[in-house]
């Protein structure tokens, strides 16, 4: 669907998405400037900005469950209805 910090932001970001593939940003989501196919917030670590023209998911930062209904709960404060990666419990396993 998407590749989520294939390179390092500035450095290749332009190089990967000749590819064709979507790319998505979780690490220098403050920097993007609309550059991204996809962003990824992480409730955890960092505030939810209000973002008109891009795809946002929300993930949980493989947080436990408390952590993942937060980021749950973030995203639905924020109307992001899109698919997210909040279910991490099998890493713990």
């Amino acid at each position: 669907d998407f590749l989520e910090d294939a390179v390092v932001f500035e450095e290749g970001w332009g190089r990967v998405s000749e590819l064709g593939v979507g790319l998505a940003n979780d690490r220098w989501v403050s920097e993007d400037g609309g550059r991204s196919d996809v962003l990824v917030m992480k409730p955890a670590v960092e505030e939810m900005v209000a973002l008109s023209e891009q795809r946002v998911v929300v993930t949980s930062y493989m947080d436990h469950p408390v952590g993942q209904r937060f980021a749950a709960w973030e995203a639905g404060r924020a109307g992001i209805a899109e698919v997210c990666g909040l279910q991490t419990l099998g890493l713990f396993v």
